[in-house]
């Protein structure tokens, strides 16, 4: 119960100090208050019946507004299969005609091991590969499956524009029911487009997702499968297992993206293969990253969205600009080669084709990342990486003096900050600490690839000497170009630019190191 009503009624009473023997004055007063709540109550019920009414009249004239008169606003059943009762569905658009038509198989169903009929969906005339049957069975189900909203009856074939309508679709089950689905114009009201079902004498109204279904073009329902990645005889076995692309001998990559001709390949240094998996060999050599994304392409396929053409000739690939791509990657292994061109649309997508395509199918970056790297995404920043476990000796050359630290197992190390013993000019240094510095070392990275010519002596070279004592040594050079970087170079190659900062720390943890003192990495 309200408290304010509550409230509200005692202060009435209390007010005149009233009780059940009180002036019936009082009592009429709250009779009264009680009389006016019902009579408010009556107003209100006038409203609400007028305000329906008006709905009511609204309603009513709004449906008879173009003319037409509904039997009823009840959702209608007017044609009512499965796309799995249908022989052939064809359909005619603006875009053609396109007659849908099925085939059963008897397949082996993966989870109960029983054998099931699978019935796939085509287009005739187009090529079984290049299109959907997921696509064309929805198609149809929307064609063979719908309700009407209304039915009309005060207007004529003409009036709705189903003597000449904007589709049609001619429908054969399997058992040989014929049936012709027209679609006219767009009702006035907007509550869907006019529809007139052979062997029903009245013309309905049926919601727009019908015209949609019908209103496609032949790309519309191109396959979506993924492009697979390359298989080959046995011939190439040694690239390949299982069936997968494992090895190449090269992946070149260029396009209009590109102003030179990027070339990788697998890094087959035994030891260095580890830690840096690809090169770069041209336009120069250095390590390279992100190259698992271009391999993957041709080792395990890419996700497509559709299609653009149905050919490709030289005209269509021109029409989609692939005679002058913006993407090449290019896999080649032993005599064979295997190109794909990529090049970006106004909507968006990449239309791409390979060496062996019959069609140009469509792919978004998103699926394909790599469509989204430049020359310098692939190179690495890391100047240089290898295993402390690989190392025999490091050796740093400054201006003025060298430190020369000779690494070894640690016998007793039984912790992993205490597994190496390390030793310079006859003094044995904390191995924790060395350590930290080595890691430091493996953590540096250039901030640019620009490339300057340097003179002069390196102000400092380090040089690391492998447990393997028939490897070359492996030199980085660092040469000061100006008051905010330092160029560097490995075994001669030019890796680009570190902040002067960076290569403050490298003398800093040095130092550090030197005096016996915790080496900061961070």
């Amino acid at each position: 119960m309200n408290n304010d009503f509550e409230n509200e009624k005692t202060t009435q009473i209390d007010d005149e100090f009233s009780t059940v023997f009180s002036d019936p004055a009082a009592h009429k007063q709250v009779k009264a208050k009680k009389s006016n709540k019902a009579l408010v109550t009556v107003a209100l019920c006038l409203v609400v019946a007028i305000i329906i009414g008006s709905g009511y009249w609204i309603v009513k004239n709004y449906a008879v507004d173009d003319g037409d008169k509904s039997t009823g606003d009840n959702t209608i059943e007017l044609v009512d299969y499965d796309a799995g009762d249908m022989k052939t569905v064809t359909v005619t658009n603006k875009n053609g005609t396109f007659t849908f038509y099925s085939e059963s198989t008897q397949v082996v169903d993966e989870e109960s091991g029983e054998e099931i009929t699978q019935i796939d969906w085509y287009v005739k005339g187009y090529d079984k590969t290049f299109t959907s049957s997921g696509i064309i069975e929805q198609k149809v189900e929307q064609i063979v499956d719908f309700d009407a909203v209304r039915d009309i009856t005060t207007k004529t074939d003409k009036d709705c524009g189903l003597e000449n309508p904007v589709l049609t679709a001619k429908v054969e089950t399997l058992k040989g029911e014929k049936f012709t689905v027209l679609v006219g114009d767009q009702s006035p009201d907007n509550m869907g487009v006019y529809v007139k079902v052979s062997g029903k004498e009245k013309i309905y109204i049926v919601s727009d997702s019908l015209a949609e279904a019908l209103n496609f073009t032949d790309i519309d329902l191109a396959s979506t499968e993924a492009q697979g990645g390359i298989t080959l005889s046995d011939k190439y076995d040694k690239y390949f297992s299982d069936g997968k692309l494992i090895d190449f001998d090269s992946i070149t990559l260029s396009g209009k993206y590109f102003d030179e001709k990027l070339v990788f390949e697998l890094n087959d240094d035994s030891l260095l293969g580890d830690y840096i998996p690809y090169l770069v060999t041209s336009p120069t050599k250095r390590s390279a990253e992100n190259v698992d994304g271009v391999f993957s392409v041709f080792a395990d396929g890419f996700p497509v969205s559709g299609a653009y053409a149905y050919d490709v000739k030289n005209k269509t690939l021109a029409k989609f600009g692939l005679d002058n791509p913006d993407y090449q990657l290019s896999v080649k292994f032993k005599d064979y080669t295997y190109t794909y061109k990529f090049k970006k649309q106004e909507d968006g997508y990449f239309a791409v084709v390979g060496s062996d395509s019959k069609v140009v199918k469509k792919i978004s970056a998103d699926e394909a990342t790599f469509l989204y790297y430049r020359t310098e995404d692939f190179y690495s920043k890391t100047v240089f990486m290898v295993s402390i476990d690989d190392i025999s000796n490091l050796t740093l050359k400054t201006e003025t003096k060298t430190y020369s630290f000779d690494i070894e197992k640690n016998p007793s190390g039984s912790e992993e900050l205490n597994k190496y013993i390390v030793e310079c000019d006859g003094k044995v240094y904390n191995s924790s600490y060395f350590q930290s510095f080595y890691q430091y070392l493996c953590m540096l990275e250039v901030m640019d690839f620009d490339t300057e010519k340097v003179k002069g002596e390196p102000e400092l070279t380090i040089t690391y000497n492998y447990n393997d004592s028939k490897r070359e040594p492996t030199v980085i050079k660092f040469y000061k170009v100006n008051a905010t970087k330092y160029q560097c170079f490995v075994d001669g190659i030019d890796m680009g630019k570190i902040g002067s900062s960076n290569f403050k720390k490298i003398s800093k943890n040095l130092e550090s190191l030197l005096q016996g003192k915790q080496v900061i990495v961070n």
